[in-house]
């Protein structure tokens, strides 16, 4: 995965969007709500390769990143999250993490690394019941055009990327049969009793350590082969 390439472009533009939103994508607009889980953070996800990039062009200030990996047979699979409270002021900008530049969406691949679909790159946003109530002005009016941008000027994916994005969906699937509730027909009161069920859910893990990580992995090294 060509790291430095993806850092030095823009995948798709939308300049000044966020006067028409109030920085929705850089805010926890839920975390209101939060009781455990941090009230202002926003987590950003980074496979390690990602991560020594970032690092070497030297991160954006105040942003704290921490160490996660999943054991594999005799390997680890190595990612970070980064917890960002910067609300859209990163400094400096050029290096916000890829998970940025691609918001709202995130790819649907297959075991080969081929674009099929998007999620939404927010957990919370998978909870809107349809496109025109999301509080991103890019998902309500430009959709097709950004989800057509990313696939044309994402570089080739690699195995370790392909593998982290099919992790996130079957965790996304996870969730949602977990939390089947639509956050946007919710009255305040019941989005804080679906927000509370939601921290114990990632705080438990019940959504990861359901996907059987193992069969995922041999999936994906059968096209690339052994890429941790």
């Amino acid at each position: 995965m060509n790291w430095s390439e993806i850092y030095d472009k823009e995948l798709f533009l939308a300049p000044n969007c966020y006067l028409t939103c109030n920085g929705y994508c850089c805010n926890n607009f839920f975390g209101k709500y939060y009781s455990i889980l941090d009230k202002e953070s926003v987590i950003l996800p980074m496979v390690d390769d990602e991560y020594q990039e970032y690092k070497k062009r030297g991160g954006i200030k105040n942003v704290n990143a921490k160490r996660y990996s999943i054991k594999i047979e005799d390997k680890e699979f190595v990612f970070y999250l980064l917890s960002c409270k910067e609300k859209g002021l990163c400094n400096p900008h050029q290096n916000r993490p890829l998970i940025c530049k691609i918001y709202p969406y995130i790819p649907k691949v297959d075991t080969n690394g081929k674009i099929i679909d998007f999620n939404f790159a927010s957990l919370m946003d998978i909870f809107y019941s349809f496109d025109e109530v999301h509080s991103c002005t890019l998902v309500k009016k430009e959709a097709d055009r950004i989800k057509s941008d990313i696939t044309r000027n994402l570089p080739k994916l690699d195995g370790k990327i392909t593998f982290a994005l099919i992790l996130i969906d079957e965790a996304i699937k996870n969730i949602k049969k977990y939390l089947p509730q639509k956050i946007d027909t919710l009255s305040q009161n019941e989005q804080k009793k679906f927000i509370k069920k939601f921290e114990m859910l990632m705080l438990s893990g019940k959504a990861f350590k359901e996907i059987d990580i193992q069969k995922l992995y041999e999936k994906v090294k059968n096209h690339y082969g052994e890429f941790l």
